[in-house]
């Protein structure tokens, strides 16, 4: 960025500071200093020196104030941008936790009736009930003979 602090259309001798020059006043003796009357001067009113310094001070007041408005304007945009994403991800991270902890509630859910199937399954094949169901249904009964061993040549 390039700062200019003097226009091109202003030329260096209207900066330049000017001489007043004061006339002689005669001194009057033994007489009360009394100030001389002044015309009521404006607040507005501006010497030609002040002219050009203001108009500087202004213009310099204005361009300080549009990069100001509009560097302020882009870090709080950037900011509420940035706390937006962070918020969101906040929220993004709460509801896969939540979905997260959903499964895991299944899964241990799913792992108890595994256990309960299997202990299930083990009573089903126990000797004592196989047995049984084969007499009760078939009338199977266990073999009080021996085996036959069979001898390999």
């Amino acid at each position: 960025m390039n700062a200019r602090i003097f226009d091109e259309h202003i030329s260096k001798a209207d900066y330049a500071v000017g001489v007043v020059e004061k006339t002689a006043t005669k001194a009057i003796p033994n007489v009360a200093f009394v100030e001389p009357s002044q015309p009521p001067t404006s607040a507005t009113a501006e010497t030609p020196i002040e002219k050009p310094k203001k108009k500087l001070r202004d213009e310099a007041h204005e361009k300080i104030e549009s990069i100001l408005n509009t560097r302020t304007f882009i870090v709080i945009a950037g900011a509420t941008l940035l706390l937006g994403l962070y918020i969101y991800n906040v929220i993004s991270i709460n509801r896969l936790a939540g979905e997260t902890e959903a499964l895991r509630q299944k899964i241990d859910e799913a792992k108890s009736l595994n256990v309960e199937i299997e202990s299930e399954l083990k009573g089903l094949e126990r000797s004592e009930r196989v047995g049984r169901e084969a007499f009760e249904k078939l009338g199977l009964r266990i073999s009080t003979v021996p085996p036959i061993e069979l001898k390999s040549k």
